[in-house]
């Protein structure tokens, strides 16, 4: 209301209102902090306990084993909520601290000796984002600078030191000099060369019918996240692309947890693909290098005074159980209407993409929970007339393709009565709105296939239903197949050398090229008028002076 009355707003912090009161209320400019100043001690202390933490666990759970290798996702907004606990957990368990000056900015970075430290040095790979690449340059050489001190300390349980000295080897034996074999075997960093974003393994999966092994969709995050990062490469392209992966896949490999954080209670490991694509990403690219999965965590910073890491399996049961299977939440987010139903959809697609990067964290019980609650409706929240009255009945009708893409390539085994409610609830929305031209509905031709023969096995279906689904879909393959002939069409049209003759003559105004150095008149001709006026008032303005004059003298 002041802002409306014109009054000054002053400017305030923001972040999630539930770890930051003072957020409140919203609608004003808010800012951050000045990233020289992070990690202040409080939060590098936080960090240091999460790293304990984590060494802890990790030991608990595999006989005693000790975590040499830890994988991280870094996102600016994580940063920006949690105030850098992330990067203490890494500087941590680096056996590095940051030395501040006297106004608590830092200036430098410290080694933690070994018999101080009290264990090994554990090796890190970062994987940011390509915002938080550019938004946080300098914690990106603070943490380069981080891994190459860490690497110095000649310790004969340092990891880092360790697996350098085994990058550089190889590098040598490809035969790089020595000089950029060292300085390639120190990076730590890697992301999407500057200016790209994405590991496009989002879209990988939702493209499910263009592949058939996860490790083609490993293979797209490997190619867009394999470019160093360091005070010596900014995400280009110093010797042959093959090396770079090479370094990357070595980097990689013998991780044993990869962790991302979530700092906010606003989204949830669902909400968006984000998520998945980045932390599913990495394990699954570790998997297909390994062949087998790393611990899959999550720092929970959410709550305050209660900050831990929690194995993503438990972190996604939680959130299902009190958000996506609350009636209350579903209920909330179909009174939204239209997006409302599509955010329901949205939530079925980023389950598959968990369910394709982290197949683990994914079991049978999730998918027919999924069911339960949102196609046999067992709140009796008429979820399915609800979809209609949204006028988003296609959401319904993908939600169901999508996990029959989960039956099609055997995450999901259900029973016959399932499929076959599945198969009916289906037929219903295309006998209704028709055939929705979603990605995984009629462009993805092996799951369409596959539903034809599951309705042949369905008994209560009738011919009619089926021969509508099959005309449909062939009336929009035909269609698809025109468009892309068309566009192949203009696309050749285009590149063609010869002169383009307009079909019709055009019509308007002629450029000509005038010559600002010809002596010629300028400027647009003069109103006649215009010098009728100017000419009556001088000679009324003379008239005015000679009279003047003339009483002056009499």
């Amino acid at each position: 209301m002041d802002a409306l009355d014109g009054r000054y707003v002053p400017a305030s912090t923001g972040n999630d209102p539930l770890r930051n009161p003072n957020a409140l209320p919203t609608g004003k400019n808010f800012y951050a902090f000045d990233a020289d100043y992070l990690p202040s001690p409080e939060v590098y202390k936080a960090g240091e306990t999460l790293a304990q933490d984590l060494i802890d666990t990790y030991e608990a759970e595999h006989e005693g084993a000790f975590p040499d290798k830890v994988t991280f996702n870094l996102w600016s907004t994580e940063c920006i909520r949690n105030e850098g606990i992330m990067e203490s957990k890494i500087l941590s368990l680096l056996g590095i601290k940051p030395q501040r000056d006297g106004y608590g900015k830092v200036v430098d970075l410290e080694v933690i000796p070994r018999r101080v430290l009290g264990r090994p040095r554990v090796d890190v790979v970062l994987i940011p984002s390509g915002l938080y690449r550019d938004v946080f340059p300098q914690l990106v050489l603070l943490l380069d600078k981080a891994v190459k001190l860490a690497a110095q300390q000649d310790e004969v349980d340092n990891y880092v030191r360790r697996n350098t000295a085994r990058q550089y080897q190889m590098l040598i034996d490809r035969g790089l000099e020595e000089e950029m074999a060292e300085a390639l075997a120190e990076v730590r960093i890697f992301t999407t060369p500057s200016g790209a974003y994405g590991t496009g393994t989002n879209t990988m999966v939702d493209a499910s019918g263009t592949w058939e092994s996860d490790r083609e969709v490993a293979a797209v995050f490997m190619n867009r996240m394999h470019f160093p990062y360091s005070d010596k490469f900014w995400g280009g392209s110093p010797v042959a692309d093959s090396i770079l992966l090479t370094v990357f896949e070595q980097s990689l490999s013998g991780t044993k947890a990869v962790l991302h954080s979530r700092t906010s209670h606003l989204y949830a490991g669902l909400d968006n693909d984000d998520f998945f694509q980045y932390l599913g990403g990495t394990a699954l690219a570790i998997r297909a290098i390994d062949g087998e999965s790393p611990d899959v965590m999550v720092s929970n910073l959410t709550e305050q005074g209660r900050m831990r890491n929690e194995k993503l399996t438990y972190f996604l049961s939680k959130e299902l159980q009190v958000r996506y299977f609350n009636p209350d939440w579903i209920n909330a987010m179909l009174d939204e209407g239209y997006s409302g139903s599509r955010f329901v959809r949205q939530v079925s697609a980023n389950l598959w993409g968990w369910q394709v990067t982290v197949p683990d964290a994914v079991d049978q019980s999730k998918w027919d929970n999924f069911y339960e609650v949102y196609v046999a409706d067992r709140y009796d929240l008429d979820i399915a007339e609800r979809f209609e009255e949204n006028q988003n009945l296609y959401a319904y009708q993908v939600m169901i393709s999508r996990m029959y893409e989960a039956i099609r390539k055997d995450y999901w085994t259900p029973d016959d009565a399932v499929k076959e409610d599945l198969i009916t609830e289906f037929l219903e929305t295309v006998e209704k709105v028709g055939l929705s031209c979603n990605l995984n509905v009629c462009n993805n031709g092996k799951l369409a296939d596959f539903l034809d023969q599951e309705m042949e096995e369905v008994s209560g279906i009738s011919e009619a239903s089926i021969e509508n689904w099959r005309e449909q879909l062939e009336q929009i393959r035909e269609r698809l197949e025109d468009q892309r002939v068309r566009a192949q069409q203009v696309a050749q049209n285009a590149s063609s050398t010869d002169d383009y003759t307009p079909r019709k003559a055009v019509q308007g105004y002629t450029l000509e090229e005038v010559n600002a150095n010809q002596n010629e008149p300028s400027g647009a001709p003069v109103n006649p008028a215009l010098w009728r006026w100017v000419i009556l008032v001088a000679l009324v303005g003379y008239g005015i002076y000679y009279f003047t004059r003339k009483g002056v003298r009499g």
